[in-house]
This record gives C-alpha cells, structure tokens and sequence, in this order.
C-alpha cells in the first residue's frame, strides 16, 4: 500500500510563493525570430509548424515540404514596425573614471523596415520534394539618434 504524506495549505502556499518570486524577469525583443514566415504562417502564430500550407512552412518544418501536391513557389513581404524607446531618470555620475547616462527618453529613428521571404518547393514523387528558402530573421534595426553617454569627449 502506497502513502501519501498530506501537505498543508501553508506548506504549499509557501512553495507556490518561493516558486513564483524566485523566477528571473524575461526581457523580450533582445533580438527577433519570427513565429511564422509568409502569410498563412504568420496567422497562425506560431501553430503551423505542423501544417504544410505553403513551401515558405519548410523555414520552421522542413518536413512539410514532402505533403505538398504540387510545385510551388510563394513570395512575401511583411512590414514590421516595433516601438523602440529607452528612458533614462536621474543625474550622471560623478565618480572618477566613470560615466553616467544622459536623463532622458530617446526613441529609435528607424520606425519601418520590411521582412521579405522567398520559398519554392519541387514534388519528387509521392513521399519526397526537394526546396528552397531565404527569409530575413535577426536584429530590430534600432537607430538611435542623440549621445547616450556623459562624455563630452565621445563621439557616440
């Protein structure tokens, strides 16, 4: 006979607390990836890594290429707009051989960019295709347009 040992409520209040506090903050947009490329994938959100709807689906799956009916080539373009800002409170640091950060909100001078993807995919026979894709995944294109640092002599 298996026994349980019977918790109380303060224990797992207790552990619930300690778990939930000692989890570390996530600073999204450190870079970017995309959750899906081309039309159809970005409308799923994620969730057509399992569907073969188009031959731009083989950048997350490339499996999906072997249930395409036919061959196909697809061409997408996608605006891509993040509000980019920082914002800095506070006087700069005196301390010798160090700098401080200019009290201010700066926003990044690069509002726009487009995110383009090309794909094409050729039906071998019934359970293989061969494709090809280039698609754009990476950095935010932050521009930012004033000095950050407290150093008259800096260029940046």
């Amino acid at each position: 006979m298996v026994q349980y040992e019977k918790y109380s409520f303060e224990k797992i209040y207790f552990i619930t607390i300690t778990i939930l506090f000692s989890c570390s903050q996530i600073f999204p947009t450190g870079g970017y990836f995309r959750h899906g490329y081309g039309i159809k994938y970005s409308a799923l959100a994620g969730s057509g890594v399992s569907l073969s709807l188009s031959p731009i689906g083989a950048a997350t799956n490339p499996a999906a290429l072997a249930f395409m009916n036919s061959n196909e080539y697809e061409f997408s373009i996608a605006l891509f707009s993040p509000l980019r800002n920082y914002t800095v409170s506070g006087n700069p640091s005196g301390f010798p051989g160090t700098f401080g950060l200019i009290p201010a909100k700066v926003e990044s001078e690069s509002k726009y960019f487009f995110i383009p993807s090309l794909a094409a995919s050729w039906k071998i026979n019934d359970n293989s295709a061969v494709g090809a894709m280039i698609y754009a995944n990476g950095g935010m294109n932050t521009n930012y347009p004033v000095k950050t640092f407290y150093d008259p002599n800096s260029p940046l």
